[in-house]
């Protein structure tokens, strides 16, 4: 039984970096629970904790964005647990984010504390949509454009997700009222920019290996990227396309034609080299835009590359 009166209430957290650099919340702790009952048990007890107020435009309006974090670990049950290492383990993670709603100040006549945290919340979600905008940008340009996560505490924890190393699903809830229209299409256009970020999944770094073994890494890798280079020109990179003969103009089908045949088999010729001229065109371009990425992506390759032979000179 939990005495109410010593109950404290809810601190501001600490973000913080591990020796991976992985951030985590300071003094939080993590339960374990075995049945999905003890899992809602500890669900409700966090809404519970949830700050909340009423406003002119909801009865319960989120005053902060709240995080369910939840790490399944899996392993067979015929490992004794305690021989149990990390190769038998497989371990996964999931957030449920339920991100405060951004109401503005004059709809929902907020006043005095609550004008602070709707101005905490909407700075917050603007530095979310920074990031996604600046993520959409890199990948549909091929720029590399500096991600604000250390805007707010919320990108920062989850900076490794919009890197790669997880996925990231919004699920919008709208109240389809015409009272709330600007809100909605606000809401709406939100998600629309999170629906056109694609974040390819990263793998997990190699170990790194000692001093005396990371030459031959190192060459090893020089090594397969050229041969990475080779294939990628050879398999994806079509210059034969490029200089692919014209349709030649068979002299042949003119011998007994008359001149309103002869127009027609002209106008055949020329129709097809227009469509193959067009065909070609759109070649160059999409070759064009393939050299363009592959040389970003050559271009910090060799940086990486570059700063790890930095690194062993160092050494």
């Amino acid at each position: 039984r939990i005495n109410l009166n010593f109950v404290r209430a809810p601190q501001s957290k600490q973000l913080r970096e591990d020796n991976r650099g992985r951030p985590y919340i300071k003094d939080v702790k993590e339960i374990e629970v075995r049945t999905s009952e003890e899992a809602i048990d500890l669900l409700n007890m966090g809404l519970k904790r949830r700050r909340i107020a009423h406003t002119q435009l909801n009865t319960e309006s989120s005053r902060s964005h709240s995080v369910l974090s939840m790490r399944l670990v899996q392993f067979h049950n015929d490992i004794p647990i305690t021989s149990l290492t990390k190769d038998d383990l497989t371990i996964s993670t999931i957030h449920l984010v339920d991100l405060a709603g951004s109401e503005r100040v004059n709809r929902a006549k907020t006043v005095g504390e609550r004008v602070k945290e709707a101005s905490n919340i909407n700075s917050s979600l603007m530095v979310l949509r920074q990031c996604f905008e600046i993520l959409r940008e890199n990948q549909a340009q091929g720029t590399s454009k500096m991600v604000p996560y250390r805007e707010s505490k919320l990108t920062s924890f989850f900076k490794s997700y919009f890197d790669g190393e997880g996925r990231i699903r919004m699920i919008l809830c709208v109240n389809p009222t015409v009272d709330g229209y600007e809100e909605i299409q606000h809401a709406l256009k939100f998600g629309e920019l999170t629906k056109d970020v694609m974040v390819p999944r990263s793998l997990p770094p190699p170990p790194v290996p000692p001093k005396t073994t990371r030459v031959v890494v190192l060459r090893e890798t020089d090594n397969q990227q050229q041969q990475n280079i080779q294939a990628v020109l050879f398999t994806e990179f079509n210059a034969q396309a490029l200089i692919a003969p014209f349709p030649s103009l068979e002299y042949s089908l003119f011998n007994g034609a008359s001149d309103d045949e002869a127009i027609s088999i002209l106008e055949e010729h020329l129709r097809r080299r227009i469509e193959e001229r067009q065909r070609l065109n759109m070649l160059i371009q999409e070759q064009q835009e393939f050299l363009r990425k592959f040389t970003v992506e050559l271009v910090s390759d060799y940086e990486s590359i570059m700063s790890n032979h930095d690194d062993l000179s160092k050494e």
